[in-house]
């Protein structure tokens, strides 16, 4: 019988052994896969800038069809470019036109990153404060009783049932319930509201830590039977596959969030980088300001915004007479920066979109796995509250997120900006 018990055993510590390997081997795919997206996203804003063939000779190989759709727009700006320098030139666009077009340009590229800014703002604090998924997190507890059961209640239950019995209710029984007890009351979890989003999955973990000691203890336990112990475990089957998918769902979220923080901080860089160079080229090298240790935030507010640039760009006016031959070239807005504009814009968009994806595919999966409890409840109607609660809850959430994101605002700015 001891024999029987100890394959068992072994089976199950194999099985659970496997199921680790293959999760290791899934989450190693995706944080390649992410690595791999965050490159191609530079080397996609790279191309925009960098024009010489050793530098497009090394992308080549790496280009997606949407980083060769770049690559195309770059070229076709730097010709343009050329093109609208040769037409000033031959006298058919005044310097006056040429350089209030480019004025316009610099004024609402800097009220577009305004924009960008903001939303990027938003979309962080966003992922890093969802505080929605608490309420969800809560279900998690073995004590908790909001789907109308008590984990820990019900698998003292069960092993009351199918475990204690015999001689072994009399010597160990008393002492089973309080080691299980103590298990489902103290999980080893860290509150993921106290720091950065985590998986945290305490009844997956207490349900994992009782099955190995019942096993331990039916090895050496007579009294036990192996048909008790297959009964014990085909009945905390059903509870178990419900906090697995509970944890599975979290896991999910917690991965996109990541994954969308990753994103955010690479467009951030980006648009940083862009705010620089539209520093320089609006102030010159020479007289703009000192950015050493300056976040986006920090050169958005103080140099780089709408108010800020069209109040220097008039000042600059002022200073030169309104010399339209002069300030053609003094301030020169180059189809390659409106490209970079788009580009940012449509990362930033590509962000928004993802978020709300990812909030509502957790939110439905959750739902679902709500709606699928009522069979392990004592009361049903406690899912129905719950599961209304939470799509309150979402929906004040995607409501906040849209409001303080304002993704049509940023559109519409970039569409101002003119692309001659």
């Amino acid at each position: 019988m001891k024999r029987i018990y100890r394959q068992f055993t072994i089976f199950t510590i194999g099985f659970l052994m496997i199921g680790f390997s293959l999760k290791a081997q899934v989450d190693s795919t995706k944080t390649k896969a992410l690595s791999d997206s965050i490159a191609n996203l530079y080397l996609r804003y790279l191309s925009l800038s960098e024009a010489t063939e050793n530098v497009q000779g090394k992308l080549v190989t790496s280009l997606s069809s949407l980083e060769d759709k770049y690559k195309f727009v770059e070229n076709l700006s730097q010709g343009n470019n050329e093109q609208l320098k040769q037409i000033k030139k031959d006298g058919l666009i005044s310097d006056q036109n040429f350089y209030e077009r480019n004025k316009e340009s610099m004024v609402r590229a800097a009220s577009f990153v305004e924009a960008v800014n903001t939303g990027l703002n938003a979309l962080e604090f966003s992922v890093s404060s969802l505080d929605y998924s608490n309420s969800i997190f809560e279900l998690n507890n073995p004590t908790n009783t909001d789907l109308g059961f008590s984990l820990e209640k019900v698998i003292i239950k069960i092993v009351d049932e199918k475990i204690i019995k015999g001689k072994f209710a009399r010597k160990g029984g008393s002492k089973l319930r309080s080691i299980i007890s103590s298990i489902l009351n103290n999980p080893l979890v860290n509150n993921p509201l106290t720091k950065a989003i985590v998986s945290t999955v305490p009844a997956v973990s207490s349900i994992t830590s009782i099955f190995n000691v019942v096993n331990s203890v039916a090895v050496t336990e007579d009294d036990i039977e192996t048909s008790d112990l297959t009964a014990f475990t085909k009945e905390l089957q059903r509870y178990t596959a419900h906090y697995e998918a509970l944890a599975k769902a979290s896991r999910d979220l917690d991965f996109n969030l990541n994954n969308l923080k990753l994103k955010s901080e690479s467009v951030r860089k980006l648009a940083t980088n862009f705010v620089r160079e539209q520093i320089y080229d609006i102030y010159t090298p020479n007289n703009a300001p000192s950015l050493e240790g300056l976040d986006m935030n920090s050169m958005v507010r103080r140099h780089y915004n709408y108010i800020t640039v069209q109040e220097y760009i008039k000042q600059v006016e002022v200073k030169n007479s309104n010399s339209y031959d002069f300030l053609s070239k003094r301030f020169v807005f180059p189809l390659v920066s409106r490209s970079k504009v788009s580009f940012i814009a449509e990362e930033v968009e590509k962000l928004y979109n993802e978020y709300l994806t990812t909030l509502s595919t957790y939110h439905n999966n959750v739902v679902v796995i709500l709606n699928n409890a009522t069979n392990l409840s004592d009361d049903a109607t406690k899912i129905s509250k719950k599961i209304f609660d939470l799509n309150e809850r979402y929906k004040l959430l995607v409501d906040a997120y849209l409001k303080n994101v304002a993704i049509e605002d940023m559109k519409a700015r970039e569409d101002n900006i003119p692309r001659f």
